[in-house]
């Protein structure tokens, strides 16, 4: 199924290289996208180049069972971001593996919907991410693997490496805050946020603020229900 656009106002571009697998996935989201008003574009990965003239307000990249390997993952998120910097990207994939969801969580994507979910709830997390959002499955990101940034939170709790502020901020990272936000909520310098935050990195052997939430995320969630996070981002 492929729609044919031709203004570049609500289009969603579903990427899939298998005609099928494309052509059920379109049916099952051609209505979702209807009521909120986008125009639905199917197309393999090398079609992307179709959609220049286009800014979409999502994209998602279906990838199956079949296995991407990280490469090839990382690719194709990649031609995302080069064609629409700005567009969120999803993935939909039969793998609920742990390497898997933080390998696309740390890739940048803003979502990863196993296809083990239920329908309705699937389209209610693109609706969510379309909005702002963030969806990944907790129960796949924080299995009992032992993970190092969260180690290292623990340890800079139990010591008192990190200062309060440290620690507010952190709050406000786990809720996907931009600086902006942070410093207007705390009364602070944007530039003071930044600073803040470089430490927390350096301080738990991470290189990125996502890496922080996640940290920050696997300790909530071990032992608790494994219900998907929604994780809203501020404009």
């Amino acid at each position: 199924m492929n729609s044919h656009v031709f203004d570049n106002n609500g289009l969603v571009v579903l990427v899939d290289d298998l005609p099928f697998r494309r052509a059920g996935l379109a049916n099952i989201l051609a209505p979702w996208a209807f009521s909120e008003g986008f125009a639905l574009k199917a197309v393999r990965l090398e079609e992307l180049g179709a959609c220049d003239a286009i800014t979409p307000q999502l994209y998602i990249l279906s990838v199956g069972g079949d296995g991407m390997t990280e490469d090839g993952f990382l690719n194709a998120v990649r031609a995302m971001r080069l064609q629409s910097p700005v567009t969120p990207v999803c993935i939909f994939s039969d793998s609920s593996d742990a390497s898997t969801v933080r390998l696309a969580c740390t890739s940048g994507v803003d979502a990863y919907i196993p296809t083990n979910l239920e329908p309705p709830t699937a389209l209610k997390a693109l609706s969510f991410v379309v909005a702002g959002g963030k969806f990944f499955p907790p129960a796949s990101l924080f299995s009992s693997d032992k993970n190092h940034a969260s180690d290292r939170l623990n340890e800079a709790h139990g010591s008192f490496r990190l200062t309060q502020r440290q620690n507010d901020i952190i709050d406000a990272l786990r809720f996907g805050h931009s600086n902006k936000i942070i410093a207007r909520q705390l009364n602070i310098a944007e530039a003071t946020v930044k600073i803040h935050i470089r430490q927390i990195m350096r301080k738990l052997g991470v290189q990125n603020r996502t890496q922080v939430a996640l940290a920050v995320l696997s300790n909530e969630e071990r032992g608790m229900s494994s219900a998907p996070h929604y994780a809203a981002r501020a404009p």
